[in-house]
């Protein structure tokens, strides 16, 4: 399936030095990409893709960001029950880092804006993400 089968909506909240927020339906991946570079530059916010074809297969892609450190979380959809993955690595310190408002295990936050957009990518184009860097892994 492509994704011009498929209904996104696009939703984001820059917080920067004054809050601005919006929605796009059915963005492109430009669209996309410039809300991502925006949480870049302005290193406070969130971007959330949602696809929604109204079935049961729901899934939800967002990711947080503040001060160059990023947090993703995809509400992925496997055999009609929702299963929450997680950006996390292994290899970090374990701590804590407040990122929105919310203390996260240190592992699961990072500061590669690229894999941001890889991940955004994929699963614009291809409904999933299939990442070995988001927690628990699916075979």
């Amino acid at each position: 399936m492509n994704n011009i089968s498929r209904k996104y909506d696009l939703k984001w909240t820059i917080d920067g030095h004054a809050p601005i927020g919006g929605s796009i339906r059915n963005p492109d991946w430009k669209q996309i990409r410039n809300k991502l570079d925006t949480l870049e530059i302005s290193k406070d916010g969130t971007v959330v893709l949602n696809l929604n074809n109204g079935k049961s297969d729901w899934k939800e892609l967002s990711v947080q960001g503040e001060g160059g450190y990023y947090f993703i979380l995809f509400n992925d959809n496997i055999d009609d029950k929702t299963v929450f993955r997680r950006s996390f690595d292994s290899g970090a310190k374990i701590g804590k880092r407040s990122i929105g408002g919310y203390d996260w295990d240190a592992r699961t936050t990072f500061q590669d804006y690229e894999f941001v957009c890889q991940v955004f990518e994929e699963y614009f184009r291809t409904g999933n993400v299939a990442s070995s860097r988001l927690y628990p892994r699916i075979p």
